[in-house]
């Protein structure tokens, strides 16, 4: 498994306590809030309790329609030159011998994804917070409780430095949960999931493979009664090796230790090309597969957005592949 990439800690000391919008979280949503905000004009704050960003495979492909968004945030120009190069072209094949169903070409005209995988997304995200002067991420600091004083009181938020244990207090007119799908902030603020489940659990896989070698697109969707899933070109190894996300499924009955341990056998039935296969599993995180959403996404001053609003069927799979799988084989 990938090691996560480390951040050294800001000084709890050294931050403001007063700014416009405290967010909770420094993933991906969080820290994209507070660069959209501090363009604006607004002050933002970000506290997250860990010191690292997680290597584990999460999303990697930004559509089109945010593009636009990427410009307003100043990170389209990184991102389109980091990204593995994407048609917009997709196929939709049998797992039973990888055979072509229906192949997708990419609209004239259009560009493609950008594909970046969420970890060197979120460190972009991160370095542009750092030209911006209204935006502020202070890693290592967990938020331990706040208080809503209503509009014009706004929120107290108490934090603690995990490696000093020392403790803050800070004033905002907001607080915002983006603090991930077990949220702190949600639960504090007594909001609750309402949903369902799925019989699944998903996995993200990071494989060295050549699919390429085999005619793959950039996506592929996997159509089974029980080997279902999608793979799709994530990025270029130092080593010119083409790294891809592989999308697959497991009976939700299966512990995690199973669901990895059943990972070859899954790839064997899935992957084109001869016998023994040789890839190379970079990476590999289960996931409980849930369609699950708050009632309100806010109550009072407080916010709640990404996974602490809501969890979908990603990071494993997009919802078009569900919409597909579930009609095609079901």
């Amino acid at each position: 498994m990938a090691e996560p990439h480390n951040i050294v800690p800001e000084p709890l000391a050294a931050t403001p306590s007063d700014p416009d919008i405290i967010i909770v979280g420094a993933g991906p949503v969080g820290v994209y809030l507070a660069v959209r905000l501090a363009t604006l004009g607004l002050t933002a704050l970000v506290l997250e309790a860990s010191t690292s960003i997680s290597s584990a495979p999460r999303a990697v492909t930004h559509m089109p329609i945010m593009f636009a968004e990427f410009k307003r945030a100043g990170i389209f120009s990184t991102l389109k030159q980091a990204s593995m190069a994407h048609s917009g072209a997709l196929s939709f094949r049998k797992t039973a011998d990888q055979s072509l169903i229906e192949h997708i070409p990419p609209i004239p005209g259009r560009p493609g994804p950008i594909v970046v995988p969420q970890k060197q997304f979120t460190e972009t995200l991160i370095e542009a917070a750092g030209k911006l002067e209204g935006a502020r991420i202070v890693m290592g600091t967990k938020v331990t409780g706040f208080e809503d004083r209503g509009s014009e009181g706004g929120v107290t938020v108490e934090a603690e430095e995990v490696s000093t244990g020392e403790k803050k207090t800070f004033h905002a007119k907001f607080l915002v949960g983006a603090d991930g799908g077990s949220s702190f902030v949600r639960r504090q603020a007594g909001i609750s999931y309402s949903g369902t489940s799925l019989p699944w659990k998903l996995v993200a896989a990071d494989v060295a493979y050549p699919f390429e070698k085999y005619g793959f697109d950039g996506a592929n969707f996997m159509l089974d009664d029980l080997n279902f899933g999608n793979i799709a070109i994530t990025s270029e190894l130092p080593d010119g090796r083409t790294l891809w996300r592989v999308g697959c499924a497991f009976p939700d009955s299966m512990s995690d230790e199973e669901v990895m341990a059943a990972l070859p056998d899954k790839f064997d039935k899935m992957f084109p090309g001869p016998r023994p296969l040789a890839y190379e599993l970079m990476g590999a995180a289960p996931y409980t597969a849930r369609q699950l959403c708050v009632p309100e996404f806010r109550k009072g001053r407080v916010l709640l957005v990404g996974d602490a609003a809501h969890r979908e069927f990603l990071p494993a799979f997009p919802p078009l592949l569900f919409s597909v799988v579930f009609e095609v084989s079901c």
